[in-house]
């Protein structure tokens, strides 16, 4: 019984002493951290090498606003497969 109290103590005091912002991560932001206005950004990639038959490739747009991409994988069986292809995500 008096293990289950001092537990319970324990767990109340390890709850209340936990930081309180969920979205900040467990280590919570660096000081002075400011997210700023969203920027504009693009990145692509491609990997083809015949020997081993890998090919794929995946790019992605920014306008600071809105997020586009797509990405291309040859599929073992021949077939490219396509996706995104200037969706937004």
């Amino acid at each position: 019984m008096a293990t289950a109290a001092v537990f319970s103590c324990c767990l109340v005091l390890l709850v209340a002493l936990s930081p309180s912002s969920a979205d900040d991560g467990p280590y919570g932001r660096p000081r002075g951290y400011d997210d700023g206005p969203a920027r504009p950004y693009n990145y692509a990639y491609s990997v083809h090498d015949d020997y081993a038959g890998t090919n794929f490739n995946a790019n992605e747009n920014s306008d600071g606003k809105n997020v586009k991409g797509s990405y291309q994988v040859l599929l073992p069986d021949g077939r490219l497969q396509v996706r995104g292809s200037g969706k937004t995500f």
